[in-house]
């Protein structure tokens, strides 16, 4: 797929001077950069849902809910 941005100058300087650092194209290391950040982005999404704690809920008798909400 083909987009196109637009970046600030200083943010396409660096960008070119990285792509340059790697012998790369520019268009190459733009997509491998926005790639990895979308898997983090993917990764630390899943781990957050993984480390909410699964609750278990009690089922209490009457009485002993009625004391609970009058408190």
């Amino acid at each position: 797929m083909t987009i196109a941005i637009s970046l600030s100058p200083e943010i396409e300087a660096l960008l070119r001077e990285k792509a340059s650092r790697q012998g790369q194209d520019i268009s190459v290391v733009a997509a491998q950069m926005l790639t990895r950040i979308l898997e983090s982005e993917t990764s630390d999404s899943q781990e957050a849902i993984e480390s909410i704690p699964l609750v278990e809920y009690v089922s209490l008798e009457p009485s002993i809910m009625d004391k609970i909400t009058r408190c």
